[in-house]
């Protein structure tokens, strides 16, 4: 075997150095590719490895087939929605929408604005009612109080001028009592005109007064004819009788006096009536004398 091996010609070991300086100098390349190769292959084999830890893993905490349809179904869920948030993306809004945006903010503005013074009205209004109802409450105590009040006075307003005429009514049984006594006729005749002063007093008290009739003028409007009567001592239309006392109650006429008024006879009223034109024509000069000298008067005034 030794034999048969060639010996290297010249050729030979020429090339022999320039190979093991190329070796030499690919040596570290190959070195630093055997080192990548190795830890390719080490990759290799640790990447099942770690696949496998994984499976094993996942195995072990793997869900429940019923909680992992519940994922499942959630997923789905969210997904659909976040699809349809996405559809329903609104387009960016145009200047008119943005106006009618503004137009609404100030419209539900103005709106509370309105429901805070309708709350106030509201407030208002009841309590004008709760016055109306106590207003109407006292009324309704008020119209009650009356009534009673003229059912009072209506049974014993008079009560007051009752008590002053039981003295009246005691001073005209004494008189009666006198009455049966002939001998003491004067004391019954004061007692009786004491009695009726002391009635009109009682009138007075309560504002009623007899209206004054004789001798004076007739008026219609206190006093009522009864007739007429011929008289040379009274002028005529005056009261000369008087046959029923009228009454006032304060500024009411509660009866007129029933009177009878003087009348001149037919010859004293011719006479009157010539006498009535002399005086008319006396005074007639006297007025015209009077007048130029007021004139004068005027006159010489006006001058100075």
């Amino acid at each position: 075997m030794v034999e048969d091996e060639k010996k290297p010609g010249p050729e030979e070991l020429e090339e022999k150095p320039e190979k093991e300086l190329e070796a030499e100098e690919s040596a570290p390349e190959e070195k630093e590719e055997k080192a990548e190769e190795e830890t390719e292959v080490k990759e290799a084999k640790a990447e099942p490895e770690a696949e496998e830890k994984e499976q094993e893993e996942e195995k072990s905490i793997e869900p429940s087939p019923e909680l992992q349809q519940a994922l499942e179904e959630a997923v789905k869920v969210f997904e659909k929605k976040e699809k349809a948030k996405k559809e329903e993306a609104p387009p960016p809004p145009s200047e008119e929408v943005i106006k009618l945006r503004m137009e609404i903010i100030d419209l539900k503005h103005r709106i509370r604005e309105l429901e805070t013074e309708l709350e106030q009205k509201i407030k208002e209004i009841k309590q004008n009612y709760e016055q109306a109802m106590l207003i109407k409450k006292q009324f309704d105590d008020y119209k009650v109080r009356v009534m009673k009040e003229r059912a009072d006075w209506f049974n014993y307003g008079h009560e007051p001028i009752i008590k002053e005429l039981l003295g009246v009514m005691d001073n005209l049984e004494r008189a009666i009592a006198h009455a049966n006594r002939p001998e003491d006729f004067e004391s019954l005749k004061q007692g009786v005109e004491l009695t009726y002063k002391q009635f009109l007093q009682v009138l007075e008290k309560f504002g009623v007064k007899q209206i004054k009739a004789l001798g004076e003028p007739f008026d219609p409007n206190y006093h009522e004819a009864m007739a007429t009567k011929e008289s040379k001592d009274h002028p005529p239309g005056t009261v000369i009788e008087e046959h029923i006392k009228g009454y006032m109650l304060k500024d009411r006429l509660l009866r007129p006096s029933m009177v009878t008024t003087s009348v001149l006879p037919p010859g004293e009223k011719k006479t009157r009536e010539v006498e009535e034109q002399k005086e008319s024509m006396e005074q007639e000069p006297e007025n015209q004398e009077q007048e130029p000298k007021a004139e004068s008067k005027s006159l010489e005034g006006e001058e100075e």
